[in-house]
């Protein structure tokens, strides 16, 4: 995988979301890690900017957390026809991305 793991996830709460909803992420009490799971529909033209230097993807999980990922990490699932599918992000405790799976 050519994707860029051990980088940091940032979760952005909305404004509705209570500071429960993080389930830990980020936080020194967490001690596992926790699994996001995304649905991406990025062009290729899309996905091109992240090659020109805009390093991160905002997206919104399918539990409606918000999430600012690197690009780096969805290099290797990039096909003629952008990043398409739903994903898992699997973030350590400590709010590093451990793996990216693609899940259909």
């Amino acid at each position: 995988m050519h994707s860029r793991l051990g980088c940091h996830i940032f979760w952005v709460l909305k404004p509705s979301q209570p500071l429960a909803d993080t389930q830990g992420v980020g936080m020194a009490s967490a001690t596992r890690a926790t699994e996001i799971i995304i649905r991406l529909n990025i062009s290729a033209g899309q996905f091109q900017r992240h090659y020109r230097g805009v390093p991160n993807v905002e997206a919104t999980a399918i539990d409606g957390r918000s999430v600012v990922l690197p690009a780096s990490a969805l290099r290797a699932h990039v096909t003629r026809d952008g990043v398409r599918g739903l994903f898992a992000f699997r973030i350590s405790a400590a709010g590093k991305l451990l793996s990216v799976e693609r899940r259909g």
